[in-house]
């Protein structure tokens, strides 16, 4: 019986996890701008901003799917049966 490694590359998780707190702090600086005094020059809030940070959002969580999908072609993860609805149910609700 083969034994397999069932767990995440640690660079994409920690990349989309960056990813993904990042763009929430870019939400909330586009709503209410220099928030925590960390900007050298202070900016009115913009849906812009905002927007952009969304975006970056969308993109760590895409990198997360994709990270799944990268498990599931290289063999590392099921691609049948319960085990495999787990993980898509898994990449739905988790970052």
């Amino acid at each position: 019986m083969t034994v397999i490694s069932r767990t995440r590359p640690i660079g994409i998780t920690a990349v989309s996890i960056f990813a993904i707190i990042s763009g929430l702090g870019e939400v909330v600086v586009g709503f209410k701008g220099n928030y925590l005094g960390i900007l050298s020059k202070d900016i009115r809030p913009s849906i812009a901003t905002a927007v952009i940070g969304v975006f970056y959002s969308l993109g760590g969580l895409s990198l997360e799917i994709l990270g799944r999908i990268c498990l599931v072609m290289s063999g590392i993860a099921p691609s049948k049966g319960g085990d495999a609805v787990k993980i898509v149910i898994g990449g739905a609700i988790s970052p």
